[in-house]
């Protein structure tokens, strides 16, 4: 019969940015009320409740070595092949873990509740719960404690569904968790029709220049002479002496001019038309800037 006097501590073998991925037990070991000294066989497992339930984790057969009882080792340092995780996927943020341990046979009772301590809870600060960041590789190698943001619920905790989405800054504008966009936009034309009317107003003149070439042969011409014989003074008296004249020439020419005042009309009267109706229609544009696509994960 053994009992067990423990001490539990979660300890960093440096200050890095990331917790220790084991747990340094300590405690005391008394058989039949006298301090155990010398190696002893041991099994640990972790569970999600105080008693019953399914372990979340084992670890394989350790030698423990105690003197005068007492003893320190390292939890999480194996992994028994039947432990249904690895010791580095258990979620510690979620819910309460407690501390089963087996020497040799013995199951010892109860379970011890783990809780935190100043590393743990610096760990914590240092990335609260909550906190959304892009995660480089694939969502099959998510980091244990960290959630794909898919809008479903992971350990008791919803995430927002960030697939195939960018996220704006909320505050103003935007409150948390609101949502909107698209990748493309569209326009809409109503059915329409263009109607048109109009008039030619016409306005000219004409300006001529131009001579006249004539010709032409007078008709004969007689010449009368007229005789006085008792006064021996003259007087007309017909005479015919038949002639005639041909003439021909051309005008000086006629100065340039126009005909009048230049005349102003409508070509009949103004017409009117319509293009016809047009339909209606939607075209889209995508405005999808360049892209390169990383997982939003939320830690748990």
């Amino acid at each position: 019969m053994y009992i067990q006097i423990v001490l539990v501590f979660l300890l960093a073998g440096s200050l890095n940015a990331r917790a220790p991925q084991m747990i340094n037990y300590q405690g005391k070991l008394i058989q039949g009320g006298v301090p155990f000294s010398g190696n002893q066989s041991v099994i640990f497992r972790i569970y999600p409740v105080s008693s019953g339930g399914s372990a979340l984790w084992s670890s394989d057969v350790q030698t423990v070595h105690m003197t005068n009882g007492i003893f320190n080792t390292w939890v999480g340092q194996t992994t028994s092949l039947g432990s249904p995780i690895p010791f580095s996927n258990i979620i510690w943020a979620s819910n309460e873990k407690y501390l089963e341990v087996q020497v040799d046979s013995d199951v010892l009772q109860p379970r011890e509740r783990l809780t935190s301590v100043p590393y743990a809870l610096y760990a914590d600060n240092g990335v609260p719960a909550g906190t959304i960041m892009l995660w480089s590789g694939s969502i099959a190698t998510i980091p244990t404690g960290w959630a794909l943001c898919d809008g479903l619920i992971h350990d008791g905790k919803l995430t927002p569904n960030l697939r195939d989405r960018f996220v704006i800054g909320a505050g103003t504008s935007y409150t948390p968790d609101s949502t909107g966009g698209g990748t493309t936009h569209s326009h809409t034309v109503n059915s329409h029709s263009h109607t048109m009317s109009h008039t030619h107003d016409i306005s000219h003149t004409h300006t001529m220049a131009h001579t006249h070439t004539y010709s032409g042969t007078t008709g004969n011409t007689s010449i009368s002479e007229w005789v006085d014989r008792a006064t021996s003074s003259m007087r007309w008296q017909p005479q015919t002496d038949p002639h005639s004249h041909s003439y021909s020439g051309t005008t000086d020419g006629a100065s340039p001019g126009s005909t009048g005042g230049a005349s102003t009309s409508t070509s009949g009267g103004s017409s009117s038309g319509s293009t016809g109706s047009d339909s209606p229609g939607t075209s889209s544009v995508n405005h999808l800037p360049s892209y390169y696509a990383l997982a939003y994960i939320m830690k748990l």
